[in-house]
């Protein structure tokens, strides 16, 4: 959104000074505590520096839009002509996680050369890539502890508290959609456990919807899926950690075992 120069070059000069005031030797890959603590510290920064992950530039009284398997550029300009009516998280101040300076500074203080290296990767998309350039997503965890969310799932988390905090969250999904995404790890169960906590009811939290279409006079519009009955994932405490939308929408339930979770199917 706007100019985020400010929080870019205060989360920078924090970066490049970590090292320094935490008393570790330059020219090592972060690792084990030193890199949990590491994590730990910018997300407590991230929080510091960004006020409000509630606003954005298309209007004070827009809905966050949350969206899974479909093209960035197509939610990007559904938002653009909704009339103030919608926003996406690139249109919010966490679009700095996809700053090059920024991502290239994180990669600094971890020690490594380039936002594809193991632990950089792990720790900003909970990404391995591959020799070939290719890559999979591992999980949302920037650590193998799971203490800590990556960078793009723990921003987004805060996104999508921000959008509840506005009112109802639209979580539109397309044919790409995977059960590994951080729209059905991360971003909705936040949604669906802060409506929980609030005492809101979870259809009034979040519409889902599927195809997305532009029409010819430029507008958009989308069907809402009924999700009376969708499949919802539990963990021993009774938080979200799962929906299944992927067989609410394709009819096939979520390929589960495809990735690490443990689930309680007694949802």
């Amino acid at each position: 959104m706007g100019d985020n120069s400010t929080i870019i070059d205060l989360l920078n000069a924090w970066l490049q000074s970590w090292r320094g005031n935490n008393n570790v030797p330059p020219k090592t890959v972060l690792s084990g505590e030193t890199l949990s603590k590491f994590i730990a510290d910018l997300q407590n920064e991230i929080v510091n520096v960004i006020e409000d992950f509630g606003k954005n530039s298309i209007g004070e009284n827009a809905k966050l839009v949350l969206y899974s398997g479909l093209e960035y550029n197509t939610v990007q300009d559904f938002c653009e002509v909704s009339n103030g009516e919608y926003y996406m998280i690139s249109q919010t101040a966490a679009d700095v996680l996809w700053n090059p300076i920024f991502r290239q500074t994180v990669v600094d203080a971890i020690g490594e050369q380039k936002v594809t290296d193991s632990t950089t990767a792990q720790v900003l998309e909970g990404k391995k890539y591959n020799a070939d350039g290719s890559w999979e997503r591992i999980n949302q965890y920037a650590t193998e502890s799971g203490n800590y969310l990556v960078l793009d799932d723990f921003i987004s988390s805060k996104v999508a508290e921000a959008g509840l905090a506005k009112g109802n969250v639209v979580y539109l999904v397309g044919e790409g959609l995977k059960p590994d995404s951080v729209g059905l790890l991360t971003e909705v169960p936040t949604v669906l456990n802060d409506a929980n906590n609030a005492g809101i009811n979870l259809s009034d939290a979040v519409t889902v919807g599927k195809n997305l279409t532009k029409n010819a006079d430029g507008t958009y519009s989308f069907e809402i899926v009924d999700c009376s009955d969708v499949s919802v994932y539990l963990d021993q405490s009774g938080r979200v950690i799962f929906v299944d939308f992927v067989e609410t929408i394709s009819g096939n339930p979520a390929e589960i075992m495809d990735f690490e979770l443990e689930l309680d199917y007694s949802a």
